[in-house]
């Protein structure tokens, strides 16, 4: 399937749910999913073929908290073991890189705001695992940054 997004904000607004669980398999752990496999269909799966060529169910990723943990592992191994998993009062962020928040301003604040907050920690990882493994995303870019410190500087000024 080619993919339904190609920019950060599109990854935030990918829903959990079965094709997103089947984005992440594919593209973050390199898994032949089978997009037109119906084996699974009844119970809103996709299927991926193993390396035995056997057909399986891609697992929930982006639904349940078990099944991303295979995620986590995954960002950390891409990332020689960084990964940042957030709660808040209204749900999760999740940064396959340390945040850059030891300054008060625009760039410790933009490692949060520019992404969307998760409902659950599933979603927050799956989304991440797609920032870090097809966006390549290591936090803010020097664009962003220096967009928002000029925002910041006009509010204040």
């Amino acid at each position: 399937m080619d993919l339904p997004f190609d920019t950060l904000a599109d990854i935030e607004a990918l829903a959990a749910g079965p094709v997103l669980a089947a984005l992440v398999a594919q593209h973050a752990l390199g898994l032949a999913v089978v997009w037109n496999d119906k084996a699974f269909a009844e119970d809103g799966a996709y299927a991926y073929t193993g390396a035995d060529g056997e057909t399986r169910v891609v697992l929930p990723y982006s639904t349940d908290p078990l099944a991303a943990e295979a995620l986590v592992h995954a960002i950390r191994d891409r990332r020689g073991g960084r990964f940042s998993l957030l709660a808040f009062r209204d749900g999760w962020l999740a940064l396959g890189h340390t945040p850059q928040t030891e300054t008060m301003g625009p760039r410790g604040t933009l490692e949060f705001t520019r992404l969307d907050v998760a409902p659950t920690r599933a979603l927050a990882v799956a989304r991440c695992a797609l920032r870090v493994f097809v966006l390549d995303d290591r936090g803010p870019t020097d664009d962003e940054i220096e967009d928002a410190q000029a925002a910041w500087a006009e509010r204040f000024d």
